[in-house]
């Protein structure tokens, strides 16, 4: 069901442990296997659209369980209802944080920021599954604005499951294997300043 993201992962992982030789032939067979993996030198794997693809459906999600979620907090909490912003706001800046660093560590080869961005995405799952279980029940026991809570969470687990989808492609290990190539490229620049 995960086929692709456990490659990209496994890849990354190896990957990770393999670049720290200084040996500078080492590094380019090391280089050479990652060609090979994203096959051809341009194309939907050199921009990384998976991964951004993956990060705006990502967000849509996020944001759509946001409402929910807050105004329970703020329930729970016993807190005015129009002051629910003050959690929505914090939440997706921070969400917004996090995944762009995590991608932009992806994008230099780094394997924490895979792992990073995984955890977001199931996180961001396991929340749209849980406000969906919770609208549903509240739909059926004809709660007031359950509707429309409904069609929100059910649209905020359409998107994560793309998400994922965008996330388990081959285009997506192409990508990963292409940054872990740049990655090990400047690790042998730094090595041997003149290697081409």
């Amino acid at each position: 069901m995960i086929k692709y993201i456990k490659q990209g992962l496994a890849l990354s992982t190896i990957t990770d442990k393999k670049i720290r030789t200084d040996d500078f032939a080492e590094l380019e067979s090391l280089k050479e296997r990652l060609m090979d993996r994203f096959e051809s030198p341009i194309g939907w794997h050199t921009s990384g659209m998976p991964i951004i693809l993956s990060f705006v459906c990502a967000l849509i999600s996020f944001a759509l369980i946001q409402a929910p979620l807050w105004i329970a907090i703020f329930q729970w909490l016993d807190l005015p209802r129009q002051t629910v912003f003050m959690g929505i706001f914090p939440a997706l800046a921070l969400f917004c944080v996090l995944a762009v660093s995590s991608m932009m560590a992806i994008s230099r080869g780094f394997l924490f920021g895979l792992k990073l961005f995984l955890l977001l995405i199931a996180l961001t799952a396991v929340g749209s599954a849980a406000i969906f279980i919770m609208s549903s029940i509240a739909s059926v026991s004809a709660a007031e604005g359950s509707l429309g809570r409904l069609i929100g969470a059910a649209l905020g687990l359409i998107f994560i499951i793309f998400s994922g989808q965008c996330l388990n492609s081959r285009i997506f290990v192409r990508s990963i294997a292409y940054a872990l190539h740049n990655r090990v490229w400047r690790k042998q620049l730094k090595i041997q300043p003149h290697a081409r």
